[in-house]
């Protein structure tokens, strides 16, 4: 921002313009700071629980890279069942269509038993957009 150099100095005049608005008979009213779940950094550490996945990308999200803290999380789940499944010679979307396979699944989400199990595993793994049209 031009002309200031501190954010006491932002502060100062954010309040001013508020002070301003208000004696200009707008509404102006504190409002709580959100908590800590609403924002990015305490939806992650609440949602993210896999110690690893976190190791592999909290660093990054918190300091706000979020682009390659998602980038860095698809490569530790990508390497996960790439070893889980123990198919070595895949990646990416090839590697999860394998892996979870509707018919003949490496890794199940589920019992595999019931017609909705079945279901819920061809609902979770990755469309081949080419070939699923």
């Amino acid at each position: 921002m031009d002309g200031f150099s501190s954010g006491e100095e932002i502060a100062s005049a954010m309040g001013n313009i508020l002070r301003s608005l208000g004696e200009a008979g707008y509404e102006v009213r504190r409002v709580a700071p959100p908590d800590a779940a609403s924002q990015p950094h305490g939806q992650f550490e609440e949602l993210v629980t896999d110690s690893q996945l976190r190791q592999a990308s909290g660093a990054l999200f918190r300091d706000g890279y979020y682009a390659r803290a998602v980038e860095e999380a698809f490569k530790y789940l990508n390497n996960a069942v790439k070893e889980k499944s123990e198919i070595a010679n895949q990646d990416g979307a090839a590697l999860m269509q394998s892996a979870f396979s509707a018919h003949s699944p490496v890794l199940f989400l589920n019992a595999f038993q019931s017609q909705s199990e079945r279901d819920e595993q061809l609902a979770a793994r990755p469309r081949n957009t080419v070939s699923e049209v």
